[in-house]
């Protein structure tokens, strides 16, 4: 009887540890699946920067091209 108390202990002690290893393990986990997360935001940032960007230039193209025209039309002839 005099060892129940102890052998309670530490069944509870390895308890407690085998919960611990599990946690870390979910955390490693969870650690993990977050980086791929932001890898693949990183990577969609990066793909819709690289649209807009180019969106930017078409634009500015056509501004460029649009008052180039506008200023061949309102020229007074000579």
């Amino acid at each position: 009887m005099a060892d129940e108390p102890d052998n309670m202990v530490l069944e509870l002690l390895r308890q407690i540890r085998d919960d611990q290893q599990a946690m870390r393990r979910e955390q490693q986990i969870m650690r993990e699946e977050m980086d791929d997360m932001r890898l693949d935001l990183t990577t969609r940032i990066d793909g819709n920067t690289l649209i807009l960007n180019f969106l930017a230039g078409l634009v500015s193209d056509h501004e460029d091209r649009i008052t180039a025209l506008e200023g061949s039309d309102t020229e007074p002839a000579e």
